[in-house]
């Protein structure tokens, strides 16, 4: 694990060797093999919002359970995921996970599933942070401080495989797939 180094403690941590090469494979095998997408699909992205499998679950169970234990709180919940695919020339501007009707996000959890591309690191401009994404690690941060707005550069080459995870502490806006015993 690495941790910001610095006066404040922003959230911000990177967990190495999360997931195993055989779960990035298979996340990245389903994302490639579903015509199910939501949100924009053209030559540069496609994003799979909340695909459903056992080995899916699993997985995302796990992260919960890493953010359960590292921010100390056993009322977290998943609210949302998805599998995205970037190709070269994508950029996401700087923004707060809580903005765009998001306000119940409180951790904000990326799992890397590639190495294969360039560019794109994860940037934090206000506190002068930087993260150049590997295969199999698990970035995780706290979704609301203004300070943790971020941004994603451009990527240059390569395809850019990532499953994005939102924790909230509001029950009644856990996705009920992965808390079925919520009713």
């Amino acid at each position: 694990m690495t941790i910001l180094e610095n006066n404040k403690d922003y959230g911000i941590k990177v967990f190495e060797n999360f997931v195993t090469d055989e779960d990035c494979d298979y996340l990245i095998n389903f994302l490639d093999n579903t015509e199910d997408s939501y949100g924009k699909v053209d030559e540069i992205r496609k994003i799979s919002l909340r695909p459903e499998s056992e080995k899916i679950k699993n997985i995302l169970l796990n992260v919960l359970d890493k953010a359960k234990q590292d921010f100390n709180n056993d009322n977290l919940f998943i609210t949302s995921y998805m599998i995205s695919s970037y190709n070269p020339g994508f950029s996401m501007g700087v923004h707060i996970d809580t903005e765009d009707m998001r306000e119940c996000n409180k951790i904000s959890m990326v799992l890397y599933l590639n190495n294969e591309f360039s560019g794109g690191d994860i940037v934090f401009p206000m506190i002068d942070f930087r993260h150049s994404p590997k295969a199999k690690e698990l970035v995780c941060f706290l979704s609301e401080p203004e300070e943790n707005a971020h941004g994603v550069e451009v990527i240059e080459s390569g395809k850019r495989y990532v499953m994005p995870i939102f924790i909230t502490d509001e029950k009644e806006k856990a996705f009920k797939y992965i808390h079925p015993e919520i009713i």
